[in-house]
């Protein structure tokens, strides 16, 4: 199959994938957010985020970009990252 092809078979696709993307970086903030082990965590689809509302204003989603650490140092955040099947 050509490059090209590819490309336009992944176009067709992409605004799917960005939603789903999307919902599911908004159900793992929430999930995070209530975690007791997450010392802190930065998506601005979460109303606790200091520019959720600028974010609603500026954007129509907040993305898939999710940024968060843990409880416990360097050694918790290891085992964390070695925890992960699927990034």
């Amino acid at each position: 199959m050509s490059f090209l092809r590819l490309v336009l078979r992944g176009l067709r696709t992409l605004a799917l994938r960005v939603e789903r993307a999307q919902a599911n970086a908004e159900k793992l903030a929430a999930w995070l957010e209530q975690s007791p082990q997450v010392a802190w965590i930065s998506y601005p689809g979460l109303a606790s985020h200091p520019q959720h509302e600028l974010m609603r204003q500026q954007m129509t989603g907040p993305g898939s970009m999710i940024s968060f650490g843990v409880h416990g140092g360097l050694e918790a955040a290891k085992q964390v990252i070695n925890s992960v099947k699927l990034a």
